[in-house]
């Protein structure tokens, strides 16, 4: 009884959830804008264009999300083809947490090059690499990112404030690691 009680409650006609739907989707637009104090507040993504299967080339990828960073490489085929993927996950030792981020992001570079090393050969020009940066920042653009504030156990001595992609660019340019961070 009780059991049917509650599905009955929480039954929506298709009216009710498109009601809702316009609603959220109300909610995103207005949390884009700047002065909102919209209960939704929104970051504009910059991403232009979504892939379509047809993409070919060798691109890689940083993950930066906690104790922990991820470093990928993909092969992309075209055609609807499963990419050739390399994958490496490295701990961030403590002393490079809670640093300076100049220390943090040249320890990112160094593993990055390392990666790059063991998993490809061609060097045709610069390469790409996609960075996933999960604090807490502003971007500003597709390849710029204000950091806002450290979080998840990170208490790096500066980096407040400035963009973490031009940070990482610095990194990789010190070592002479030929790639466009995006």
């Amino acid at each position: 009884l009780i059991e049917r009680e509650l599905q009955r409650s929480c039954s929506l006609s298709l009216l009710q959830m498109r009601e809702i739907a316009e609603d959220f989707r109300q909610q995103m637009v207005t949390g884009l804008t700047k002065t909102s104090s919209n209960i939704l507040p929104m970051l504009p993504s910059f991403a232009e264009k979504l892939p379509n299967g047809e993409e070919q080339g060798t691109y890689f990828a940083l993950d930066l999300g906690g104790t922990n960073f991820r470093m990928l490489r993909a092969e992309l085929l075209g055609k609807n083809t499963p990419p050739k993927l390399a994958v490496q996950q490295v701990a961030i030792p403590q002393e490079f947490m809670r640093g300076t981020v100049e220390s943090l992001f040249g320890f990112i570079a160094d593993q990055l090059g390392g990666f790059i090393m063991e998993t490809y050969i061609k060097t045709n020009g610069p390469l790409t690499l996609g960075f996933c940066f999960s604090f807490p920042m502003e971007q500003t653009a597709l390849d710029a990112g204000i950091l806002l504030g450290w979080t998840k156990g990170f208490a790096n001595t500066n980096g407040v404030g400035a963009d973490v992609v031009a940070l990482l660019q610095t990194q990789l340019e010190k070592r002479s690691i030929q790639m466009n961070v995006a």
